[in-house]
């Protein structure tokens, strides 16, 4: 019997694999897979090694036990195209080049006896983000909220230059983040709303007039949020915190910097 046995989970996995489906849209098109999951709003499909989102608002039925011959995917872009709608559906990652506005910043200056706090004027901010979606197996809870996607990924932001109130000199922090989405499924816009947090660590620099003799140590970074993805644009709204140090002859003085970010950004195919 212990022999036999994992040739009956290899042929149960040959057999399992050997079956799939064709999801049929209101279009007129069709693509062919393996079914991965699906639920009352959802479907996800692999076909031809990608894993496809579909929102069934679009869907017309569902046959199973077909083949896995592929359609209607454009493998230069990453996305699937339907001759039927004019927009792209998106597969399942996304890169996106951001720019945005930081406003309401709190600079926070603190020794082991004393701390204080500055406002810091407005600044902008850039960043690139890569996120891979995957499929979820239990959303538990997010999903019941209508949270059907989960992604992981990375990111790398500047913050250009800013000033303190009241004090001469300029800081700018520069974080390289992992980074995660809670999204609700695409629509055949490719629409979507998500939460998101990052967790981090920071480069810290500061001019002349700011540091001194003192030397910047870089430190944590962290921040949470949430955004809406229209098509090739996506826009967010982020609460964050760049941590670093001021040293100087054995003692270091611990700098929070928080601030609103309101960030907008454009995917790249």
């Amino acid at each position: 019997m212990t022999k036999t046995l994992p040739g009956l989970i290899i042929l149960f996995f040959a057999v399992t694999a050997s079956f799939g489906a064709t999801v049929y849209l209101d279009s007129g098109d069709e693509i062919t897979g393996m079914i991965l999951k699906e639920n009352d709003n959802y479907v996800v499909i692999r076909s031809e090694n990608q894993d496809i989102e579909i929102n069934k608002e679009f869907v017309t039925r569902i046959d199973r036990d077909k083949g896995e011959t592929a359609a209607g995917v454009d493998r230069s872009t990453g996305t699937l195209e339907f001759p039927g709608y004019t927009e792209k559906i998106q597969t399942h990652q996304d890169i996106s080049l951001k720019t945005g506005v930081d406003f309401s910043g709190q600079h926070v200056a603190s020794s082991d006896s004393d701390s204080a706090a500055l406002g810091v004027k407005n600044g902008v901010s850039v960043a690139a983000e890569y996120t891979k979606f995957m499929d979820p197996v239990n959303m538990g809870f997010a999903e019941s909220i209508g949270l059907t996607g989960f992604g992981l990924g990375v990111g790398i932001a500047y913050e250009i230059p800013r000033k303190l109130d009241n004090l001469t000199g300029q800081i700018s922090f520069l974080p390289v983040y992992a980074l995660f989405k809670f999204r609700t499924t695409p629509n055949k816009n490719n629409e979507f709303a998500y939460l998101t947090g990052q967790i981090g660590y920071n480069l810290f620099f500061g001019d002349n007039l700011y540091t001194g003799s003192s030397t910047l140590i870089g430190g944590f970074y962290y921040a949470a949020g949430c955004g809406y993805d229209f098509r090739v644009l996506n826009f967010t709204l982020l609460y964050s915190i760049d941590r670093g140090a001021l040293s100087s002859q054995g003692t270091a003085v611990s700098i929070d910097y928080s601030k609103i970010s309101l960030m907008a950004g454009v995917k790249i195919p």
